[in-house]
């Protein structure tokens, strides 16, 4: 997760869901668990570019099948990535064909977990970006693959 190769990253991020979906198999510890969980929440919270949209499906698979496993502390770092992404994300007409599909794939995934994270935060400010993401999520304007993400 911490690689900079972004394919080790890549498969980081999927035994980690892999892990979580399947608990039976004990692919991982729970302290391993709760490391990776970490890890994904600060990847957000400073919004690293490789495997970004990776990062958001592992936090969402832990909002849906691990809720444990998000921490206070892991929830704002989550949090605060969410709140900085409203913006980075935006697609405009100056970016590539290939940035804007990296936007809107990180839009998505960051739809989905505010979805999940609904009603988890302790604060203020969190809330309200939670609700922003929601607003994101009905907005006519956005593609039809960030409105309908789950």
């Amino acid at each position: 997760m911490h690689s900079a190769d972004e394919q080790t990253a890549f498969y980081g991020y999927h035994v980690f869901a892999i892990a979580m979906e399947n608990p039976e198999k004990s692919l991982l510890s729970e302290e391993e668990l709760q490391t990776g969980m970490e890890v994904t929440a600060q990847q957000i919270a400073w919004g690293v570019p490789k495997r970004l949209a990776s990062a958001l499906q592992a936090a969402s698979c832990a909002a849906e099948r691990r809720p444990d496993l998000l921490t206070e502390r892991c929830t704002e770092l989550v949090l605060t990535g969410l709140a900085q992404l409203l913006d980075e994300t935006c697609i405009t007409s100056e970016d590539t064909m290939k940035m804007a599909s990296e936007k809107g794939n990180i839009r998505s995934e960051a739809v989905c977990l505010a979805a999940k994270l609904d009603e988890k935060s302790s604060t203020e400010e969190g809330r309200e970006t939670l609700e922003r993401w929601r607003a994101v999520s009905c907005d006519p304007e956005e593609f039809a693959e960030i409105r309908t993400a789950r």
